[in-house]
């Protein structure tokens, strides 16, 4: 019965789009997610050498490969709360 239902599902061509199609999107979401968590790190390490080694935004960004626009919003955002 399981082959049957298999045989089936690999002949249902709307059905292994709808399942490609969540599988893209469903990857897509995953690294999406990862990416953006990456980037948040690389934003703390960047504050986090402009703190203690008083390297310049623009030098930590680099080194953290953190976008440049995002450190100086932190900054800013740290600056409003200290």
């Amino acid at each position: 019965k399981v082959s049957k239902l298999v045989a089936e599902a690999k002949h249902n061509t709307q059905w292994r789009k709808q399942f490609m199609d969540w599988e893209i999107e469903k990857a897509y979401s995953f690294d999406a997610g990862k990416q953006e968590g990456l980037q948040e790190k690389a934003v703390e390490d960047a504050l986090m050498l402009i703190d203690e080694y008083k390297e310049k935004p623009e030098i930590a960004a680099k080194k953290t490969n953190a976008p440049l626009e995002l450190v100086l919003e932190a900054l800013k955002q740290n600056n409003k709360t200290n």
